[in-house]
C-alpha cells in the first residue's frame, strides 16, 4: 500500500466517523425538537371525555400527606406546573378572581406537577392563594400518565359522585377561568 492510498483511506475512515456523529446528533435534535413541532403528541384522552368519568390519582397535599382526587365532590381541577408563565399569570389572578367567584358546590384545587411535594407549598406562598384552594403536587406525573394531561395550564371540571367530566379545556386564560368560577358547579357554555 502506497503513502497515497494510506492518506486517501484514512481520509475516508474520518469522514465516515464525521457523518456519522452528524448523524446521531441530527436524530438527537429531531427527538427533542419533535415536541415542540408538534410531531408524536400523545392523544389527549379526555378531548372526547365530556361527560365520562376521570380516573382517580393520589397527590400530595401542602402537609405532604396523600389525597385522592377526584373525591366525591364538584371540583374545578387548574393543573399548573413551576416555570410556566402562563401559570404564574393565571395562579397571581386567581385571588381576584375568586373573590368575585359565586359561592357555590365546586372545590377549586390547583395541582401542581412537580417533582417536589414543596412545590406546592411555594405556589400557594408565592400567589397568596387562600387556604379555600386546596393545592396539590404531582410529584409522578400522574396527570400525565393517568389523565393524558401534558399542557399547562389545563382545566378540569368534574361533578357528581361518578365524578363525571363536564368540562376540560388546555392553556386556559385569566378571564375564562374566572368565567368557569363564577359559574362555579355549572359547565361554562362558551369557550375562551
Amino acid at each position: 500500500m502506497t503513502l497515497a492510498e494510506l492518506i486517501q483511506w484514512s481520509l475516508l475512515a474520518v469522514l465516515t466517523l464525521v457523518v456519522i456523529v452528524l448523524l446521531r446528533h441530527i436524530a438527537v435534535l429531531t427527538q427533542r425538537l419533535s415536541p415542540i413541532l408538534g410531531q408524536n403528541r400523545r392523544a389527549d384522552p379526555l378531548a372526547s371525555a365530556n361527560g365520562t368519568s376521570l380516573a382517580s390519582i393520589s397527590l400530595f397535599d401542602t402537609a405532604g400527606e396523600p389525597r385522592e382526587i377526584p373525591d366525591q365532590r364538584d371540583l374545578v381541577i387548574l393543573i399548573v406546573r413551576p416555570g410556566c408563565r402562563a401559570c404564574s399569570r393565571l395562579l397571581g389572578a386567581l385571588p381576584g378572581l375568586l373573590e368575585h367567584s359565586t359561592a357555590g358546590a365546586a372545590e377549586l384545587v390547583v395541582v401542581v406537577r412537580s417533582r417536589h411535594v414543596t412545590a406546592g407549598v411555594k405556589i400557594r406562598h408565592q400567589h397568596r392563594l387562600p387556604a379555600t384552594v386546596n393545592v396539590l403536587a404531582d410529584t409522578d406525573e400522574k396527570v400525565v400518565s393517568t389523565w393524558g394531561v401534558s399542557t399547562t395550564p389545563y382545566l378540569l371540571v368534574v361533578s357528581g359522585p361518578d365524578q363525571h367530566i363536564q368540562y376540560r379545556h388546555p392553556g386556559v386564560s385569566e378571564q375564562f377561568v374566572g368565567k368557569v368560577l363564577s359559574q362555579r358547579s355549572t359547565s361554562p357554555s362558551e369557550g375562551q
